[in-house]
């Protein structure tokens, strides 16, 4: 994969794609950190006419690629192949998702570190938002929130690819009781995000799905 990692197992499928655990191989030489351990996701060219989740894969990642956040995931190389699939290279988690920790595991945490939570995801928001123009999510949720290492409780908002860079996002995107009221009918700001967090951040207080 882009002539630098290695594929060793399967991670994960989706309706698109698949998602490999990679390794690097041998040295970097481009300048650049990059960890021997990696995540791989291949997205297939779609074999209908739709061709507006490909697309929007495609976008995303370009715009990830040149933003810098510790509570984002670090994109380590992307390409389209002569095939024309997309395979896009970032940083591995090994901590799981918010929603399995709070879910799944029935976590139970301090007030403190539900401050802690919400204070590094408004900072996010508030580095997104600042751009010009501002990064719109539009799917924040406890399944798109992760963190790097069990023990770690920083968040990291992954599953960019329903972003937008303006006012009115075009398609209708969202999760039932995570999305902003507006957001199905096409129409996303920045305070739909802080919405989709409010409602993320109600789950882990109440342990109750926000649906």
């Amino acid at each position: 994969m882009c002539e630098r990692f290695r594929v060793k197992n399967v991670l994960g499928r989706g309706g698109m794609g698949v998602v490999y655990g990679a390794e690097r191989i041998g040295d970097d030489k481009r300048g650049k950190h990059v960890p021997r351990d990696v995540a791989v996701k291949v997205i297939k060219p779609p074999t209908d006419d739709d061709w507006t989740a490909w697309e929007l894969f495609e976008r995303s990642t370009k715009v990830l690629q040149n933003l810098h956040h510790e509570c984002l995931p670090k994109v380590h190389a992307f390409e389209r192949t002569d095939r024309g699939r997309l395979v896009l290279v970032r940083e591995a988690f090994d901590g799981g998702t918010l929603e399995e920790r709070i879910a799944d595991s029935d976590e139970r945490i301090e007030p403190k570190r539900l401050r802690a939570l919400l204070g590094d995801m408004l900072g996010l928001l508030e580095y997104l938002q600042g751009l010009v123009p501002p990064v719109i999510h539009r799917d924040i949720k406890p399944s798109n929130v992760m963190f790097r290492t069990k023990g770690d409780w920083k968040p990291v908002l992954v599953d960019f690819d329903t972003i937008v860079s303006r006012r009115s996002g075009l398609t209708i995107v969202g999760t039932p009781g995570y999305a902003a009221p507006e957001q199905f009918a096409a129409d996303a700001s920045p305070a739909s995000d802080v919405y989709g967090l409010g409602a993320t951040m109600l789950f882990v207080a109440t342990h109750t799905d926000a649906d």
